[in-house]
């Protein structure tokens, strides 16, 4: 006997609701992927920048007046901003 339009409804929406958790679960790795790629680069550029007095010199400067919360400023022996 064939399902009824009610059950073939049902399972329908049960498909549905797994390919909607699947998109989700796929699109939270490609999310934490690009995370992953930002960090590595961010990692790499600070590698480079800090190997290079010069171009530390340079940078850290710029980074000081960008820079407002304490924990970050102190990594790079920064005072804490006042106000």
């Amino acid at each position: 006997m064939a399902p009824s339009t009610t059950q073939r409804l049902a399972s329908v929406g049960q498909q549905i609701k797994a390919l909607q958790a699947e998109k989700r679960r796929l699109q939270n790795l490609a999310t934490q992927d690009k995370r992953k790629a930002t960090d590595q680069r961010e990692r790499i550029v600070g590698k480079f920048v800090l190997a290079d007095e010069q171009l530390c010199a340079i940078v850290l400067p710029l980074l000081a007046e960008q820079m407002r919360k304490t924990d970050e400023r102190t990594l790079f022996d920064l005072p804490p901003l006042v106000g």
